[in-house]
């Protein structure tokens, strides 16, 4: 997604869709290889990423629900509201533990087609509104930026940056 806002929702959902085209190509290479016991530096293993990516596209799909994004993500408000992304991160994270690669593809993909049913039921002004507009008064959402650019940067975007950290992992 470039700086621009999209023309309308189809082309938001296309601009997800690339990501998610993308991603699911490597996936399915990695489908019954070694490397699904892999783990990186940081001890995360591909199914680990796979969750994050769910748990964040889920977070997302919070806001056009009118529900806060911690829900979406499954942590505690107070976790949400210390702003600290790695913290926030590894409590999803602890959430998650032991999860196999294919239970994690299916989250991600459940959490995919829920985010692209709702995002294709809203007409693009909806999506051009400011996050904030969806949770009015509440402290823990004060974000100013349009909620398909959020939506955008928790799924098509998301699944682009995991995509070098996955493959890092498969050894590639």
């Amino acid at each position: 997604m470039s700086n621009d806002a999209p023309r309308d929702t189809a082309e938001l959902l296309a601009w997800i869709d690339t990501g998610w085209r993308d991603l699911n190509a490597e996936l399915d290479a990695l489908t019954g290889t070694p490397a699904l016991g892999a783990r990186d530096h940081e001890g995360w293993t591909i199914a680990d990423h796979l969750a994050h990516l769910a748990d964040w596209e889920r977070s997302a799909l919070a806001i056009l629900q009118r529900r806060p994004r911690y829900e979406g993500l499954g942590i505690a408000r107070e976790d949400w509201e210390s702003g600290d992304e790695e913290a926030i991160n590894a409590r999803a994270q602890e959430r998650h533990a032991g999860i196999t690669f294919a239970e994690a593809r299916e989250l991600l993909a459940a959490a995919h087609a829920e985010t692209v049913a709702a995002v294709g039921a809203l007409p693009i002004e909806a999506l051009l509104k400011r996050v904030e507009e969806y949770l009015p008064g509440d402290p823990a959402n004060p974000d100013t930026r349009p909620a398909g650019r959020v939506v955008f940067g928790n799924s098509g975007g998301h699944f682009a940056e995991h995509l070098p950290w996955i493959r890092a992992i498969a050894g590639k």
